[in-house]
């Protein structure tokens, strides 16, 4: 099954596929099941943020990546831009 992630708010940045998916979710755990039964590619969790302030976090990094968004919240990011 692997880890399990039972954060309630927060920022996360998934990665598949080379991209890199940033989203926010109150359920963590849920939305990667959901995501990774319709995948034709398996999905990792890079980074979490456990935050209040969840979809202030999630819009600011968002606009920081804008110039790299391929796709609703796919990105393609290199490590410099993850670090």
């Amino acid at each position: 099954m692997g880890q399990r992630w039972s954060y309630s708010r927060c920022v996360y940045i998934l990665e598949s596929g080379g991209l890199y998916n940033i989203g926010r979710t109150h359920h963590l755990d849920q939305w990667l099941e959901q995501l990774r039964s319709a995948s034709a590619h398996p999905i990792s969790v890079f980074h979490v943020f456990q935050t209040v302030q969840d979809t202030l976090l999630e819009r600011a990094i968002h606009a920081l990546c804008a110039g790299d968004r391929v796709h609703g919240e796919w990105f393609r990011l290199s490590m410099r831009d993850l670090v």
